[in-house]
C-alpha cells in the first residue's frame, strides 16, 4: 500500500479473512467467525452467541444467510494496522 506521502507498507491480504481457529490441541479446523466474538471459558470451552436465524440454520445443517460462511463479510481492516478514515 502507498499513502499520500508516498510511504509504502507491505500487507498480507490473508489478514483480512474472518475466521476463528480453535486453540484446542486437537482442533486444526477454521470456523467462519470473527475471533473477537469467541469467548474461552475457564474450563477451556469456546463459545459464541448466535442469532435465532443462524442457530436455526446450523441446526438444519445449512449455511446461514448473511453470514461469513455465505460470503458476507465486511473485512477486518484494523488487522492491517491502518489509520481509521475520517
Amino acid at each position: 500500500m502507498i499513502n499520500d506521502e508516498g510511504d509504502t507498507k507491505t500487507i498480507d491480504c490473508r489478514d483480512l479473512l474472518s475466521f476463528y481457529q480453535s486453540n484446542a490441541t486437537n482442533d486444526t479446523q477454521r470456523y467462519h467467525l470473527h475471533p473477537e466474538l469467541v469467548t474461552v471459558k475457564p474450563n477451556g470451552d469456546q463459545v459464541t452467541d448466535l442469532c435465532k436465524c443462524c442457530h436455526s440454520s446450523i441446526q438444519r445443517d445449512t449455511i446461514p444467510n448473511l453470514s461469513i460462511a455465505d460470503g458476507i463479510d465486511f473485512e477486518q481492516l484494523h488487522c492491517l494496522g491502518l489509520t481509521a478514515l475520517n
